[in-house]
């Protein structure tokens, strides 16, 4: 039921696109480019943004809670989120760790 209301595997299922397998142990030093890109994304982004992000793919909150957590609409949380995981993409695609 977890799963239908948006749990974990629908985050994560989220940015499948835009952030590589992880699996094998050689890919550390990988794995903390990753990061560190990740988190320069973010401090690029507006509070807002990165609100929506952090809710989202750290806390695992569902569409509808981050809305109303900071007054907006559900339809500008998922805009919101797809034009971020396109930017990240990207960003992580020039960056070759993608």
């Amino acid at each position: 039921h977890r799963e239908k209301r948006g749990g974990i595997n629908t985050v994560v299922e989220e940015l499948t696109d835009c952030i590589p397998d992880t699996q094998s142990p050689q890919k550390e030093y990988e794995n903390r480019l990753l990061a560190e890109a990740i988190n320069r994304f973010l401090r690029a982004q507006s509070g807002e943004k990165q609100a929506i992000f952090i809710r989202r793919y750290y806390a695992t909150q569902p569409l509808s809670q981050i809305a109303d957590a900071l007054g907006i609409s559900e339809a500008k949380v998922k805009v919101t989120l797809h034009r971020m995981r396109e930017a990240l993409r990207k960003e992580l695609q020039e960056g070759e760790l993608l």
